[in-house]
This record gives structure tokens, C-alpha cells and sequence, in this order.
């Protein structure tokens, strides 16, 4: 029986929770131009709002991640990466998202699909970037692809209209990118339609079940055309197990970043403590104005006084250590990206300088899948 969204015993996956069992019987990786309607797509398939969608030109999704729906006993992941056929996105950015996806589909993807919004044109200047990055990943990287042309209302005026007609007349459109047409042949011709838009199409559940059948069988020829292996390349891997690395060291340097504040906090407490007692302390003397011997009071004040300054001056020593493991996580990160580019930047000097390349895994990107 045909069933949609996520399994129970499901739970979201965080993309670094790399040693979760691989729960799922298929894996779709979702790319696109900002405003194709990758999100809604998604959205659409596993019948819930779990990406987030927008009818923009902006792009709302800023992390690649995956939510689940089942479909005849089979349990589909589905990845939603930000738009990365955008010209607003750097190579570095674009590059990373791919290893992400990477490590979201862990055993590999079954099939890669490249959204395309019907009602407008696939324009070379937001398209050619991408494109040379997408076919760094080589030629395999698009036998797993099919095309999947959203807002299917907006694009005929007959949903009657069969798949081959409407295709012929977007190929013959004025302004049809030579890209495109590359795409298409990239893909071995294949592509379907689905209507997002209307709610008589993307809330019906029979539509649903039609478009998911649709897809199965899309994924069923690739499958038998990739002798069931799934899709994986040496970017995607190494890539993982590079932000693996660093993602542990920086949770270790956050810790250590955390255990410093609270230092911070403990060694100012400690110092109003020993300053308040040492006030307290020179008053008791004064008063006694001259007189011999200390008060018990007096006694136990100049222990806690001595006990303070041993406080301030281990917290101190502690911090430092904290400050001097954090600057060696930090070199470390350092090592591993160098080690990384050292290795793959051959591939990417085609399109892109080597100032933006050398960012691929900077730990600003780092930190931004961490928000």
C-alpha cells in the first residue's frame, strides 16, 4: 500500500550522525537554479513543510539536508540542496554542499535530480558555472540524472499536453540555452512533468501517487542501467570524511571555547571574592589599632585569601592550556583542508581561482552548517 511521509521509527538526521544505520531503501539528491522549486518539490513528495519553501528568486534554503517519505514498503531519503545552479553562490560553497549531500546519502545516491522550473528559460548566465562544477564530478555524475520540470500548469495550456510535445516546444522557444540542451543529453533524454503550483494537483493524493510512481520508474531504469551500484565519487567521499574531521575537532574547540568563558567567569568571580575578603581583612586590622594577635575570624579570612589566589592562578594556568589547544584544533583543521586542496585543486582550476578554491572547505563554511 502506497503511504507517504516520515516513518515513525525515523528520526531526523543530522548530516554528521554518520554511524546512524543506513534506514532507507533510496536515496534522491535534489539540484537546481534558486526558484525552480526544488524545496516545494520536496516538500511536495514527503507531504510535509519540512523544507523551507518560497515562491523567490532568493534563495531560502542555505543547508543541503534530507527528510524521508515511504512509498509501497520502501523508504525514500530525499536531500534538498540550497540552489547551487545560482551565480550568487561561490565554488567553495557549491562544492561543499555536494560533500554534505554526500555524507546526507552515505551508502551513495540512487539518483540525482535536476529541478528545472518550465515556465521560465534555462538561462546560460545563472546555468554555466554549475555546470562546470557538476561535470567535474564526471560523466557517471549524470547517468544517475533525470530532469524533473516543475510548475506544469504554467507551462502548457492544456495539461493534456503530452511530455514529448511540450519538451519539443520548450527546446524550440526562443532563448532555449545551448546548456540545456547538453543537460538533456547528459541525462540520456530522460525527464518528466509535475505541477506544484495548484493546490487541485499538489494536494491530491492520487496526483501524489501518480508523480511518485512516475519517479520510481525514472529511478528503476537508472538503477538497472548502473547494475544497481550507487552513485558516488572520490569528491564526495574524501569530502565527507574530511567534514567528519573537522566537524569533531570543531565541537572540540567549541567546548573548549565554552570551558574558557566559564574560566573567564569563575577567575573574575574569584578575584571579586579575594578583593572583597582582602577589604574585609584590612578593616578587622584596623580596628584592632595596634593591638596584638588576630581574630579567629581574621585567621580564617587570610586561609581563604591564600585560597583565592591558588584558585585565580590554577584557573589562569587552565586557561591557557584551553587557549593553546584550541589554537592546535585550529591548525589542525588548517592541515586537513591544505592536505584536501593539495589533492583535488587540479580539478577545479578550470573554472574557478584559486582564492575562492582554497576557501572549498574553510572553516567559515564549517561554521555555517553548524548555525
Amino acid at each position: 500500500m502506497a503511504t507517504s511521509g516520515p516513518s515513525p521509527d525515523i528520526e531526523y538526521e543530522d548530516y554528521f550522525e554518520i554511524e546512524k544505520p543506513s534506514n532507507y531503501d533510496i536515496s534522491l539528491l535534489f539540484i537546481g537554479a534558486t526558484g525552480a522549486g526544488k524545496s516545494t518539490l520536496c516538500n511536495f513528495l514527503v507531504k510535509s513543510q519540512f523544507f523551507e519553501a518560497k515562491s523567490s528568486m532568493k534563495s531560502v534554503t542555505n543547508i543541503t539536508k534530507s527528510y524521508f517519505f515511504e512509498f509501497n514498503e520502501k523508504i525514500f531519503k530525499v536531500i534538498d540542496c540550497p540552489g547551487f545552479v545560482d551565480i550568487d553562490k561561490e565554488t567553495s560553497k557549491v562544492l561543499s554542499e555536494i560533500c554534505r549531500a554526500g555524507m546526507l546519502a552515505r551508502d551513495g545516491l540512487d539518483a540525482i535530480v535536476f529541478v528545472i522550473n518550465g515556465s521560465d528559460r534555462f538561462s546560460d548566465k545563472r546555468h554555466q558555472q554549475a555546470i562546470h562544477i557538476l561535470n567535474t564530478l564526471g560523466d557517471t555524475f549524470w547517468k544517475y540524472s533525470f530532469i524533473v520540470f516543475t510548475h506544469e500548469a504554467k507551462m502548457t495550456d492544456s495539461q493534456n499536453e503530452s511530455s514529448e510535445s511540450f519538451l519539443q516546444s520548450y527546446i524550440d522557444s526562443p532563448g532555449c540555452s545551448e546548456i540545456f540542451i547538453d543537460i538533456y543529453k547528459r541525462v540520456d533524454k530522460r525527464y518528466m512533468k509535475i505541477e506544484l503550483m495548484s493546490p487541485e494537483y499538489s494536494q491530491s493524493n492520487e496526483y501524489w501517487e501518480k508523480k511518485v510512481i512516475e519517479l520510481v520508474d525514472h529511478i528503476s531504469v537508472i538503477n538497472s542501467m548502473n547494475k544497481s551500484i550507487r552513485f558516488n565519487c572520490d569528491l564526495m567521499i574524501k569530502g565527507k570524511d574530511l567534514y567528519v574531521q573537522c566537524h569533531k575537532l570543531i565541537m572540540k574547540e567549541k567546548s573548549l571555547l565554552d570551558e574558557v568563558e566559564i574560566l573567564k567567569f569563575q577567575l573574575e568571580m574569584c578575584k571579586i571574592d579575594s578583593s572583597q575578603r582582602t577589604k574585609k581583612l584590612d578593616e578587622m586590622q584596623d580596628s584592632l589599632s595596634g593591638q596584638e594577635g588576630f581574630t579567629q575570624e581574621m585567621v580564617t579570612l587570610r586561609q581563604q585569601i591564600s585560597e583565592d589566589e591558588t584558585k585565580c592562578k590554577n584557573t589562569e594556568n587552565r586557561q591557557k592550556d584551553a587557549q593553546k589547544e584550541i589554537k592546535n584544533i585550529q591548525s589542525e583543521m588548517s592541515t586537513n583542508v591544505n592536505t584536501f586542496w593539495e589533492k583535488y585543486k587540479w580539478k577545479f582550476l578550470t573554472f574557478a581561482n584559486v582564492a575562492t578554491v582554497v576557501a572549498l572547505f574553510g572553516r567559515y563554511v564549517l561554521r555555517a552548517m553548524m548555525q
